[in-house]
């Protein structure tokens, strides 16, 4: 089995991994793709370490810091010298820039030409659109950065590239007018996503904005280009492509042949497979969803794993009364089980009210024993997070779970009397005797659906 992966600094919220298993899968391809987290300061040491793989992806902010520690760049790498791709070939390691590729395939290319464009930031994939957009007859490309008298020389020994830039200051972008406005910045990503690069009012003097970020689905700069009456694209479909241009090199009998090539049609339809999820988990903005089931079913596991993956705000009921009352849910039980209940009815009330983001909630096991709660739930977006309680009995951790504390098995008897609860309440039911992965792609699918169907 070949080793590939991504390395980067801060990769929790990258979906490489979903893209390029999905990809092998539907190839045949027999791969596993890695997540390489490294810190600056481990960068060299990993490098040093890395002929036991097949291949690495490269994002921010290694882009350029990687060239020192490769053997071969192919010309595009060069000219650029920016690198997201490594070919390991026994002891050599070769630096490729597929970004280019995603971005061919992104862009309108009539539309870059004889037009001018404005560019936010200035790192190893804006330098990337640069040389994209000059190749493709842009007129002009204004390159906004915080510090512009640092990068004015950058293209001095590329004549013709520099006539065509020009840097300036975040304070000049009022004054630049264009066809395409693009985010190369990480402003606006996630967890981060209330942020923007520029005043509302920039959008204005464009006609198309271009995110190079891709999560959330739908940034802040790419929400308000929207409501100024602009075309918009994020950075899904760059990214898809160039995972996909990795995948054709890394699967090369030699560094340089052409043998290995996907399909345009295949990869169009997985591009257009990504687009329709992550496009429909972006529109599920309006409600809240509540996961039921018995202690230990796994309902804080996927409520975490799905508010990362739909950028909503991660609520545990149980986590919230602890922290309300600064207790732990055994030290409140002492009170008495009704006690508890009562602040867990208000604690839902709660949360069920509030206006803000919206939330995915991990319900306590007995949340549904309450009538009251059960008239607070009815009617909203309840997943029932179904598992048997032998698989959970063996691993179940009963230190904080008062009513098994002193009996684990009763876990059996409360299962009975709540099951029929549970799917009473529920609009919708997952089996999590599985991989979690399969639980947490069943509720996706689910939610797509039902937003197909509204």
């Amino acid at each position: 089995m070949k080793i590939y992966g991504l390395l980067g600094e801060k990769l929790s919220h990258s979906i490489s991994p979903e893209i390029h298993s999905f990809v092998y899968k539907l190839l045949n391809l027999e791969a596993k793709y890695n997540i390489y987290e490294i810190h600056r300061n481990d960068l060299s040491n990993f490098m040093k370490n890395i002929n036991d793989k097949n291949g690495i992806n490269v994002t921010i902010p290694y882009k350029e810091d990687i060239i020192n520690y490769l053997d071969n760049l192919d010309d595009m790498s060069t000219n650029i010298n920016s690198v997201n791709t490594i070919f390991i070939n026994g002891e050599e390691k070769n630096g490729f820039n597929t970004d280019y590729y995603g971005i061919e395939k992104t862009l309108n290319r009539s539309k870059v030409n004889a037009n001018s464009h404005l560019v936010l930031g200035f790192g190893g994939s804006s330098k990337t659109l640069i040389e994209y957009l000059i190749n493709n007859g842009a007129d002009k490309i204004y390159v906004a950065s915080r510090n512009p008298k640092k990068h004015n020389k950058y293209y001095e020994n590329r004549e013709y590239f520099f006539s065509k830039i020009t840097f300036i200051d975040y304070d000049e972008i009022k004054k630049i007018r264009g066809y395409y406005i693009i985010n190369t910045t990480p402003i606006g990503m996630h967890p981060n996503v209330d942020n923007i690069a520029v005043d509302t009012d920039v959008f204005d003097n464009f006609q198309v904005a271009f995110d190079l970020i891709y999560n959330p689905y739908t940034t802040k700069f790419l929400e308000t280009a929207k409501s100024k009456g602009l075309e918009v694209q994020n950075g899904l479909k760059m990214l898809v492509y160039q995972a996909l241009r990795s995948i054709e090199i890394w699967n090369r009998n030699t560094v340089y042949d052409n043998i290995y090539d996907i399909d345009e049609d295949i990869k169009k339809c997985i591009y257009v497979y990504f687009k329709n999820k992550y496009s429909a988990i972006n529109d599920l903005t309006d409600k809240n969803i509540y996961l039921v089931g018995i202690t230990g079913c796994g309902k804080t596991s996927i409520a975490k794993i799905l508010a990362e993956i739909l950028n909503y705000e991660y609520i545990d009921t149980d986590e919230y009364i602890e922290k309300l009352t600064s207790k732990s849910i055994s030290e409140v039980f002492l009170k008495g089980e009704k006690y508890f209940r009562d602040i867990e009815s208000k604690i839902l009330q709660l949360v069920s009210e509030s206006d803000k983001k919206p939330k995915i909630i991990s319900t306590g096991g007995g949340i549904v024993t309450q009538k009251k709660n059960l008239e607070i739930l009815r009617g909203k977006n309840v997943i029932y997070i179904d598992r048997d309680c032998n698989n959970i009995i063996d691993t179940l951790n009963t230190l904080n779970r008062p009513l098994l504390k002193s009996n684990p098995n009763k876990l059996f008897e409360l299962f009975e009397k709540r099951k029929h609860l549970y799917e009473k309440i529920s609009s919708y039911t997952v089996d999590n005797n599985k991989d979690i992965k399969d639980a947490v792609n069943s509720i996706l699918e689910y939610l797509k659906n039902r937003r197909d169907e509204s």
